[in-house]
């Protein structure tokens, strides 16, 4: 069964989001002390990225990033 458009951005942020995360993870435990709060900045950072992975230019940046 072939993805729905909608479905498909979120499958492609996925996949971008969990190949990064354990970067992304790295760089904010670098900034903040306590590992709760890294945790706290992990979650916002996920929600604000899945915002913008609604807008046309979030993919337009990150076929260019991965190419």
């Amino acid at each position: 069964k072939a993805l729905q458009p909608e479905e498909e951005k979120n499958h492609q942020f996925l996949n971008l989001f969990t190949a990064n995360e354990s970067s992304i993870h790295a760089y904010v435990r670098r900034l903040v002390y306590r590992r709760e709060d890294a945790s706290d900045v992990m979650q916002k950072i996920a929600i604000i990225l899945l915002k913008s992975s609604n807008t046309p230019l979030f993919f337009y940046y990150c076929d260019n990033f991965i190419t």
